[in-house]
C-alpha cells in the first residue's frame, strides 16, 4: 500500500485497481494527505468523489484524522528520531512529512497543516449527485442554467404512476397502440413499474430502425398474403408430403400444425394481424430443427417460409420500433412535468452536467474553471460509473490530475447502472499505479481458496470474467486469522460447496439461467440462517 500512495502520479490520469477488502479508504486517505502534504494542494483544492453518502462520510473522517495527526506531528518536529513503536498510519505521515521537509520550512509547513485541519469543513468529498449539484449551482452561468431555485426530489411511486396513466391515454388512442401496451405491460401497473427503465439514461437496446418498421410490416404482411394465396395449398402439400416420407419430424411437439395455420390464414384481412402463436414453425430454420437425419437437403424451400420470415421480423422492429416512441414520449413528458414544477431529480443532474460538457460553447469554458478549481480529483469505485458520468470526468478533468480507484471484476454486474466497456476504455487511458494486493478483511484461508479458484477458472477460460478482465490474488495484510470463525470448537471451512439434484424436468438436468439465480439465492439464504442459527445457540463464533 505504501507504493500506491508514494509512487502514484498526482498530476495525470491513473488508476489504481483494488479488490474488496484491500484498503481503499485508507489509500484514498493517504493519498489525499499526500497531495495537502507534498503536493501543497489546499484542502478545498481536491475533489473525492464515491457513490454513497456513507462512504463520503467515512473518508471524510479518516482524512480528517489523517490530516490531524500530521498537524500534531509537525507541532512536535523533530522530536525524537526513534519510532520504532509507531503504527502504519504514523509512520506512513512521517515519511510524507520528511519528503515536504526537504523543500519546505518547518514553520511554512505547521502553518500549512494548521490550516488544512480549519478547512476540512469545505473540503469537496462527495458523491457524484452532490458534484453535480454543485457544479450546477455553483457554475450555473457558464452550465447554461436558468437562475431559477430549483428543488431536487427523488423519483417516486407517484410520479412514475403519473407519467403512466398518461402514456397509456396518449397511446390507447389507436387500436394498434392499445394492442402494443396490453400485450407489453399488460396492465397501467405494469407500465408504471417500468418507466423507471424507460427513463434510465442508458440507451434502449436493440436501437430504433430509423425507418418507418410498421409501415414495413404492413408491406411484410401484404405480401405474405400473396404468397399464400398463390401458392398456400401447394405449400400445405409439400409440408405434408414432406411428413409423410418421414423428411421432417411428424411428433406432436415438433410437428407443424399446418391445418391450425392455414384455418388462421384464411381468417385473415389485408389488416396485418398479430401473427399465430405457431406461425414461427413455418420459418426456414423451424423446419430445419424439426428434419430428421441426413434429410436435411431434403426439406422443402418454400417461398412462403421466407415471407413467414419476413413478416415476423417486420412485426418484431413495429414492436422495437412503438417502444422506443413510448420511451421518448415519456421521458419527454417527464421533462416538461419537471420544469412546470421547478423540480429534478438526481439522474437530471448528472444530464444536466453531462450536456453542459457536451455543449462545444459552454463545455471548454466549464472544463477550464473546474480545472483550476480542482487540480485533483479522486474517483472512488470507479467500476460503478456509467458511460455518462465518466464522459463528465474526462470532459472536466481529463487533462489533469484524475485518479481512478476500481475493481473490475465488479465492474461485470452493473452495480448503480456501472458499465465494464466504460471502465476498460478509462482504463486504456490511464497509467496503471500499483494495485492494492493485500486483503485485510478476510481469513487467510479464504483468499486461498478464492484465489485457487479464479485462477485455475481463469487458466482455463481466460474470458471468464469477460474481456479484457482478469484475475489478480490477494495476500493476506492485516490481523485477520483463520481461527477467527469457528464452528462446535473447529476452524470453519474457508469455501463450502453446495450440490444441487439434476432438474427433474428437463432431460439433461440442467438449469435455466432464472432458475440458477433462484437456486443459488436460496442456498445462500438457507446457510446465512443456519449460521445466525448456529451462533445463537452457541456452536459458531466470530471474533472481530
Amino acid at each position: 500500500m505504501s507504493a500506491t500512495v508514494f509512487d502514484t502520479p498526482l498530476d495525470e490520469r491513473s488508476l489504481i485497481e483494488a479488490s474488496a477488502g484491500t484498503g481503499k479508504t485508507y489509500a484514498l486517505a493517504g493519498l489525499f494527505a499526500r497531495a495537502v502534504i507534498v503536493h501543497r494542494l489546499a484542502v478545498p483544492q481536491i475533489l473525492a468523489v464515491t457513490y454513497t453518502v456513507a462512504a463520503t462520510q467515512e473518508l471524510h473522517e479518516r482524512v480528517r484524522l489523517r490530516l490531524h495527526r500530521a498537524s500534531q506531528l509537525m507541532a512536535q518536529w523533530p522530536g525524537d528520531d526513534a519510532h520504532g513503536d509507531d503504527d502504519a498510519e504514523t509512520t506512513l505521515l512521517r515519511q510524507l512529512l520528511h519528503t515536504a521537509l526537504q523543500d519546505e520550512s518547518v514553520v511554512a509547513l505547521r502553518l500549512r497543516l494548521l490550516r488544512a485541519v480549519r478547512d476540512l469543513d469545505l473540503a469537496a468529498i462527495t458523491t457524484i449527485h452532490g458534484f453535480c449539484q454543485r457544479l450546477l449551482a455553483e457554475h450555473a452561468l457558464l452550465a447554461g442554467q436558468p437562475l431559477l431555485a430549483t428543488d431536487i426530489e427523488p423519483g417516486n411511486r407517484a410520479q412514475r404512476h403519473r407519467l403512466a396513466v398518461k402514456a397509456w391515454r396518449e397511446g390507447a388512442r389507436t387500436v394498434d397502440g392499445a394492442d402494443f401496451l396490453a400485450r407489453t405491460f399488460g396492465s397501467l401497473d405494469t407500465l408504471a413499474e417500468d418507466i423507471r427503465h424507460l427513463l434510465a439514461p442508458e440507451p434502449l437496446l436493440p436501437p430504433a430502425s430509423g425507418f418507418d418498421a410498421c409501415g414495413q410490416r404492413a408491406e411484410a404482411w401484404r405480401h405474405l398474403r400473396r404468397i399464400f394465396v398463390a401458392e398456400g395449398e401447394a405449400s400445405r402439400e409439400a409440408l405434408r408430403q414432406a411428413v409423410a416420407r418421414r423428411i421432417l419430424s411428424g411428433a406432436k411437439d415438433k410437428t407443424v400444425p399446418v391445418e391450425a395455420l392455414w384455418a388462421w390464414f384464411a381468417a385473415q384481412s389485408e389488416a396485418p394481424p398479430r401473427p399465430h402463436e405457431d406461425l414461427w414453425r413455418l420459418t426456414r430454420d423451424a423446419l430445419r430443427n424439426i428434419c430428421l437425419k441426413n434429410m436435411e437437403s431434403l426439406v422443402p424451400d418454400l417461398a412462403l417460409c421466407g415471407a413467414v420470415e419476413t413478416f415476423l421480423i417486420a412485426d418484431e422492429a413495429c414492436d422495437l420500433q412503438n417502444l422506443h416512441a413510448l420511451r421518448a414520449g415519456v421521458r419527454a413528458q417527464d421533462a416538461r412535468d419537471k420544469r412546470d414544477a421547478h423540480v429534478r431529480d438526481f439522474d437530471d443532474l448528472v444530464e444536466e452536467v453531462f450536456r453542459a460538457t457536451r455543449d462545444p460553447v459552454t463545455g471548454p469554458a466549464l472544463a477550464t474553471a473546474l480545472r483550476a478549481q480542482f487540480p485533483l480529483v479522486l474517483v472512488d469505485e470507479f467500476q460503478d460509473t456509467d458511460a455518462r458520468q465518466w464522459a463528465i470526468f474526462e470532459s472536466l478533468f481529463g487533462e489533469g490530475g484524475l485518479l481512478l480507484v476500481g475493481d473490475p471484476k465488479q465492474a461485470i454486474y452493473r452495480f448503480r447502472g456501472g458499465d465494464v466497456d466504460t471502465y476498460l476504455a478509462a482504463r486504456a487511458t490511464a497509467r496503471i499505479a500499483a494495485p492494492l494486493d493485500r486483503n485485510f478483511r478476510s481469513r487467510p484461508s479464504v483468499l486461498s481458496a478464492v484465489n485457487a479458484l479464479f485462477e485455475a477458472a481463469t487458466h482455463a477460460d481466460p474470458s471468464l470474467l469477460g474481456d479484457g478482465i482478469g484475475f489478480t490474488g490477494t495476500a493476506p495484510g492485516g490481523r485477520a486469522r483463520d481461527d477467527d470463525y469457528a464452528v462446535d470448537g473447529t476452524v470453519a471451512p474457508a469455501i463450502v460447496v453446495q450440490s444441487v439434484p439434476p432438474n427433474p424436468n428437463v432431460k439433461k438436468g440442467t438449469y435455466n439461467k432464472d432458475e440458477s439465480i433462484v437456486i443459488a439465492a436460496r442456498c445462500c439464504a438457507i446457510e446465512i440462517r443456519d449460521r445466525l442459527r448456529a451462533a445463537r445457540a452457541g456452536h459458531a463464533r466470530r471474533r472481530d
